[in-house]
């Protein structure tokens, strides 16, 4: 991945933006797909994806206030340790827990 390629032929912000929302015509989709990557790259930063084993399992035997209330004291140990360790913590997404380091501060 060549970090200072030059992007040919970006699309425009009309067509970007037909593309995301599914209305675009077939020239400006394949325009947006040939484009470089939209991102930053950081190769000191790593995320984590934390996700529990079997939970699906586990929560379709259970109340919704056990399934909360076990998800509530992970994600509370989690963010306790990312808050001493200096990871931010992105998101959660049911039972994973999606964090990153290493970013630098802007």
């Amino acid at each position: 991945f060549d970090q200072e390629a030059p992007i040919e032929n970006p699309p425009s912000k009309d067509q970007w933006n037909r593309f995301m929302n599914g209305q675009s015509d077939r020239s400006a989709q394949k325009q947006v797909k040939a484009s470089a990557p939209i991102c930053d790259l950081f190769p000191e930063a790593t995320i984590s994806f934390a996700d529990i084993v079997g939970f699906t399992a586990w929560s379709s035997t259970r109340e919704p206030s056990q399934v909360f209330s076990l998800l509530e004291t992970i994600y509370r140990k989690f963010d306790r340790i990312a808050n001493k360790m200096d990871v931010f913590k992105v998101e959660t997404v049911g039972d994973c827990y999606v964090a990153v380091c290493g970013l630098p501060e802007k």
